[in-house]
């Protein structure tokens, strides 16, 4: 137990020595013009706000100069999809790598990646939902294909329920990675979804200490039988008096 404490305290010092080193890194890169630059993102960021006022474009589109300004200083960028638009401004190749994380679950507006990035990795599922885009008209939608995807070879992919996963997927047939260790879930929680969807293939890398409180179970209980409704619902037993 001992020799356990000491390698967690040392995977834990290595741990903020990288991201020491990281953030000096990242500071020894910035200049006083990227400073002014990114207050002055700040500030146009406050202005622009939801990004439904009067001026909303005014700011959006000074908030995307002042970061581009920047681009050279800030060694990776995270942000969720629909936040792209207002932070940059689009450019070929403007990134060397573009990670998408959940990518099953990105539509149609997630196609510009491909133009913004010299390389893409797309990490996704196909047994996870995809894009319901509800509240859509489809025959609208198939109109618009046939209108402007007519020279499209596979235009019938272009639907709204497609995700950027989906055309990875027939893309890149032969580039596929697929990942079978899974750290997130106990053993038992993973297990429905392998069996179910996975063929049995993901291997648990999570485990369980010694000192768990034992799971809960479903105990069938005889004669039971359910009063009420909604939130009064109550479920009685049967007493059976001798």
């Amino acid at each position: 137990m001992r020799v356990k404490r000491i390698e967690d305290k040392i995977e834990r010092n290595i741990g903020k020595l990288a991201a020491l080193h990281a953030w000096s890194f990242c500071f020894s890169r910035l200049t006083d013009t990227h400073r002014q630059h990114m207050v002055a993102w700040q500030n146009s960021m406050k202005l622009l706000g939801q990004g439904t006022g009067k001026y909303a474009t005014r700011y959006r589109r000074e908030s995307q100069h002042h970061l581009s300004e920047c681009l050279d200083a800030i060694p990776a960028w995270v942000m969720p999809l629909h936040r792209i638009w207002d932070t940059v401004e689009p450019a070929p190749e403007m990134f060397d790598v573009i990670i998408v994380d959940e990518a099953s679950q990105c539509g149609l507006e997630a196609l510009p990646l491909f133009y913004l990035g010299k390389k893409i990795i797309i990490v996704g599922d196909d047994k996870q939902i995809s894009p319901d885009a509800v509240g859509l008209e489809r025959v609208n939608v198939h109109n618009l294909m046939d209108d402007y995807l007519h020279d499209f070879a596979f235009r019938d992919q272009f639907h709204v329920q497609s995700s950027l996963f989906d055309h990875a997927k027939r893309l890149y047939p032969t580039r596929q990675i697929t990942l079978r260790e899974h750290f997130r879930c106990m053993p038992e929680i993973i297990r429905f979804s392998n069996e179910l969807c996975y063929s049995n293939t993901l291997i648990p890398l999570r485990q369980y200490g010694p000192d768990r409180l034992p799971p809960l179970e479903y105990v069938f209980v005889s004669g039971g039988y359910r009063d009420g409704s909604k939130s009064k619902t109550v479920n009685h037993t049967s007493v059976v008096h001798f």
